[in-house]
């Protein structure tokens, strides 16, 4: 069974080698095939300190340790994203579990994954910088 793709491919004749030369240059942009472990990491890295901060938070609050201080971490962590989140979403929420749930959410998570993707998108721009050099 042959499997179609979606994606145009580049065909022998001479006219179509600029359109091969873009879609090249396209799909090494944001493939992950073409991205090295240090940025794999880099991309990770705002999930890894969100998992931390929240394991860090369940830990202080359940020993009843000095919270404040885990607590600037994290606002620290999503204070850049304050203007975004800061505009009541979800509405006042008055079961317990669901209003932490949410609160880790919008303090740790959310901020997790605009940071990734805006690392996401230097590495993006960098390569097309270099691949505009490079011609």
């Amino acid at each position: 069974m042959a499997v179609v793709s979606s994606i145009p491919t580049c065909s022998p004749d001479r006219s179509a080698v600029h359109v091969c030369d873009s879609l090249s240059s396209v799909n090494s942009y944001f493939s992950l095939r073409y991205m090295s472990w240090t940025k794999r990491l880099l991309l990770a890295l705002p999930f890894g300190i969100a998992a931390v901060l929240n394991v860090l938070s369940l830990f202080v609050d359940r020993l009843h340790l000095h919270r404040q201080r885990v607590a600037e971490y994290v606002f620290l962590f999503a204070t850049p994203w304050a203007w975004l989140l800061d505009h009541g979403w979800f509405g006042v929420v008055h079961n317990r579990w669901l209003s932490e749930l949410l609160g880790y959410t919008l303090l740790l998570w959310i901020p997790a994954a605009l940071y990734s993707c805006c690392i996401w998108l230097i590495f993006v721009g960098v390569n097309i910088v270099i691949a505009r050099r490079s011609r």
